[in-house]
């Protein structure tokens, strides 16, 4: 088994990746739930919801020479980071056999962008989703939900302000691209992990 990123030299995922493990300082969830190597192991099985703030994100709107040509409302939009992060993860996604099933998003162009860069074309966009922490609520009951295909996980970007308000301390100082994992066995919406985007990396490069 291949052990080395230079190993996937030629891959823009090891690009992504690289980049990833040089600009990512720190990097470990604070310390909530499971370990990232048990997590994966549980996500194998499926059953689970993860809930992901959308990646590296600029706090101004790109100029319009800048802008994506699908940004057609000149929202705010990853930048080179952020495509680099949501890359990444994505990656890590397939080389760890985590399976997803139903993706869905923000309606803002930063949260569907991520999702495209992670490799998922078509989320489902849910208003619902769009940042605001009188969305928390909302969020909360989606993540009890547990995936309808045996096997999956169900997979939701989505924006700090609705993470904090459906999981409250669970959730404390999410950051960009971080992953809670939600247990939604009993109806309920159990916050039984976080990965950040270093750990899914590091992962993915310990896989192959």
């Amino acid at each position: 088994m291949k052990t080395a990123l230079g190993r996937l030299a030629g891959s823009r995922y090891a690009a992504a990746i690289g980049a990833v493990l040089c600009f990512m300082l720190g990097g470990s969830a604070a310390g909530q739930g499971a370990s990232p190597e048990s997590i994966v192991e549980m996500l194998r099985e499926g059953g689970y919801v993860l809930v992901m703030r959308h990646t590296s994100s600029p706090r101004e709107a790109p100029e319009p020479r800048e802008a994506d040509p699908r940004n057609v409302n000149r929202e705010r939009e990853l930048d080179d980071l952020g495509r680099a992060h949501a890359t990444a993860v994505g990656y890590a996604f397939r080389a760890l056999d985590v399976d997803i099933g139903v993706t869905m998003s923000s309606p803002t162009f930063r949260a569907i962008e991520t999702l495209i860069y992670l490799g998922y074309k078509h989320p489902q966009v849910v208003d619902e989703l769009a940042p605001g922490e009188e969305n928390g609520e909302w969020l909360r009951r989606k993540a009890a939900e547990a995936p309808a295909e045996e096997g999956t996980n169900t997979l939701i970007v989505t924006h700090a302000p609705n993470i904090s308000a459906a999981f409250g301390d669970a959730a404390d100082g999410v950051a960009e691209g971080e992953t809670l994992v939600i247990d939604p066995r009993g109806g309920t919406a159990e916050v039984v992990g976080r990965i950040t985007v270093k750990e899914w990396a590091v992962l993915a490069v310990e896989q192959t």
